[in-house]
């Protein structure tokens, strides 16, 4: 069968920083794919190049049909757009610890209770990682399969099972290496 969508070896660079690095994977007809990885992996510069938005090597195939140094409006044509986020993003934190600063609208900690770490603000705190935690466990819900970017690197592929048992993927997506 011929995958929907093929990259084979796909690298970005920016002046001397390798956004993304040899990354390879397809996704079948009928799949959902999963691209995650925390602030900074190179997911949107995947998609980028996917969608000819950046400079590219490696080959990117839609139906066995290849789009790499096509224009983005040739592309298009073909049926693969993106749209743009516009979000603030903390390099620092890991994807669950920015997901939460997301929800601080829904989950407003008064100043001085977070300041002080008020056993009220814990408890807000708390509930805002659980709703974190529900969010991405409903992107592995939806998926058949799940790569996983880290430093433009694909670190992992595969089910979302067997994915969120991997620990480099605890490592990099979560914060922390040990099985929960």
């Amino acid at each position: 069968m011929i995958p929907r969508l093929k990259l084979e070896h796909v690298s970005v660079q920016f002046a001397g920083l390798r956004a993304v690095s040899d990354v390879s994977f397809d996704v079948a007809p009928g799949e959902i794919c999963a691209v995650i990885g925390p602030n900074g992996a190179g997911k949107s510069t995947l998609f980028n190049a996917i969608g000819g938005y950046v400079r590219a090597t490696g080959h990117v195939y839609l139906n066995d049909t290849l789009l790499s140094g096509k224009s983005v409006h040739q592309i298009a044509a073909t049926g693969v757009r993106r749209t743009f986020q516009n979000g603030g993003l903390f390099l620092d934190l890991t994807v669950i610890e920015n997901v939460v600063v997301g929800l601080h609208q829904s989950h407003n900690v008064p100043l001085v209770a977070g300041a002080l770490a008020l056993p009220s603000a814990r408890r807000m705190e708390a509930e805002a990682i659980r709703k974190a935690r529900e969010l991405l466990d409903l992107v592995m819900w939806v998926s058949d399969k799940v790569v996983v970017l880290n430093s433009g690197v694909r670190l992992a592929e595969g089910t979302p099972a067997e994915v969120k048992q991997d620990p480099a993927v605890l490592e990099a997506y979560l914060g922390y290496s040990e099985l929960c």
